[in-house]
């Protein structure tokens, strides 16, 4: 795993997903027990959980190149996959280390 790499575990903590940049699948695990909920809402919970890791990975990537990335449109932001939504970005700040908030 890199640094700027996301991980997500489901509440249960049965499935974890881990992408890099650009939402790129690194890893899936799924235990034995998550199977037994059914391929539609294990589908769902691998897609949750790769949005939320891949929103890691954008917030950790703005950090890491904020100079870069300043003065870049909002519409531009968007689509190297930036997200506004604050609970979002909220949750990936939490994973996000202190260091690369504070320039």
């Amino acid at each position: 795993m890199t640094d700027l790499d996301g991980t997500a575990l489901s509440a249960d903590g049965q499935v974890r997903v881990t992408v890099g940049p650009g939402g790129v699948l690194r890893g899936l695990d799924i235990r034995d027990e998550a199977l037994g909920q059914g391929g539609r809402r294990l589908a769902a919970t691998v897609l949750e959980l790769t949005r939320l890791a891949s929103v890691q990975v954008a917030q950790r990537a703005r950090h890491r190149f904020r100079d870069e990335l300043a003065g870049l449109p909002e519409d531009a932001l968007a689509a190297l996959g930036f997200t506004d939504d604050t609970e979002l970005v909220e949750t990936a700040e939490a994973t996000t280390p202190a260091t690369w908030r504070d320039f």
